[in-house]
């Protein structure tokens, strides 16, 4: 038997996962004539697997400020011993200004990499493009799951609405999600 479509989905119920897509050229995966492939965009948003967004049990522990105390201690390269020069306590804020330029500060779960600067300008959201499997003669969506976030989603949900109902054949199209009949 010849597989050709696979779901990831992590096995832990108590795990919360969002689904990740990504950009792909759909005549890599589907057989597409040259019509076809000269008609649909080259590349399409497509899952491509999923992010752990969270676990149920998860807990943080509460913040303990501590003293950060260095230990110095001269190597002398003559005589190859060394000679300890003393204790000395490093400043809170010293600390913080070198946190800004530490490994830690660089990762993509920090702070500094994740705030949103200042400077910057105000956001603003863009509407996924989106397409649906609706009715020819209504424009109504078919059923409540056949919207889709790509056209090949939405045609491969086309195929299998007609394999298991072949009398739709000719009775349901995809089109643009701001072609959609609400009312």
């Amino acid at each position: 038997m010849l597989f050709n479509r696979f779901t990831i989905v992590p096995t832990d119920a108590g795990v919360r996962y969002d689904p990740l897509t990504d950009l792909f050229a759909p005549a890599n995966f589907l057989n597409l004539n040259d019509s076809q492939k000269l008609s649909r965009k080259s590349f399409e948003p497509m899952r491509s697997g999923f992010r752990i967004t969270g676990v149920g049990s998860l807990t943080v522990p509460a913040m303990v400020s501590k003293s950060v105390d260095y230990e110095l201690t001269y190597v002398r390269r003559a005589r190859r011993l060394s000679v300890f020069a003393g204790i000395y306590a490093f400043a809170k804020t010293l600390f913080k200004v070198s946190l800004r330029s530490s490994a830690v500060s660089k990762s993509a779960l920090s702070v500094m990499v994740t705030r949103a600067s200042k400077n910057a300008p105000e956001t603003f959201a863009v509407r996924a493009e989106g397409f649906a499997v609706v009715s020819t003669s209504t424009m109504q969506v078919h059923g409540t799951s056949a919207v889709a976030t790509s056209y090949t989603e939405a045609d491969q949900l086309l195929g299998r609405l007609i394999a298991e109902n072949p009398s739709l054949a000719g009775r349901l199209q995809v089109v643009g999600a701001h072609e959609v009949q609400t009312s």
